[in-house]
């Protein structure tokens, strides 16, 4: 049993790696080319956010969504989900049992805010400093979580490849209380 549980644990990192790769792959080619297309940013955050709960419970972690009705943005519709699932995936992955992560959706002056935001163990400046370093490098980043030993960085690479594509840019820092990590992707509305 302890080998079967192993062999499966083992095949689930090869496809969650395998996957990355491959949006990796559809980013690096889009690039410069990319359709954007109207996209509902609260629908995708909504049905993201629900599609997680159940890795989020799974880890004792309150997972939940708070903002806006509607917020129309032009994007890749299949990539901003991905975009999200990675940021989310990771908060549940590293924020720690009893943690509570929250997808948000606001209006910040001129711009469209999508954040997801942890109270977990949070980010180094230098680990911040080294996602910023990999950026456009289209490479996995050295593992950033601390005391784990699994993950390669792919998720949080491919956050950031598919938001410079939408000339979004990706931001990381602390959560609004000091600590966890907040991640914040800023978009300019439609029609703006």
């Amino acid at each position: 049993a302890v080998a079967s549980d192993k062999a499966r644990a083992a095949l689930e990192r090869a496809e969650r790696v395998l996957s990355h790769l491959l949006v990796l792959a559809r980013v690096d080619a889009s690039a410069g080319e990319a359709v954007l297309t109207p996209v509902d940013l609260v629908t995708v955050a909504k049905e993201v956010t629900a599609e997680m709960v159940p890795s989020a419970l799974a880890r004792d972690i309150d997972l939940g969504f708070e903002g806006l009705e509607t917020a129309e943005v032009a994007a890749d519709p299949i990539l901003l989900a991905e975009l999200l699932r990675n940021l989310v995936s990771n908060a549940i992955a590293h924020a720690g049992r009893g943690a509570i992560v929250t997808v948000r959706v606001q209006s910040d002056a001129e711009q469209l805010v999508l954040e997801v935001e942890d109270n977990g163990p949070g980010l180094t400046e230098q680990q911040i400093a080294a996602v910023e370093a990999g950026r456009g490098a289209a490479r996995p980043l050295p593992h950033l979580a601390k005391g784990q030993a699994n993950g390669m960085g792919l998720g949080l690479a491919v956050a950031v490849e598919i938001a410079d594509l939408f000339s979004s840019g990706l931001r990381l820092g602390r959560g609004r209380s000091g600590t966890g990590l907040l991640a914040s992707i800023a978009f300019r509305p439609l029609g703006a």
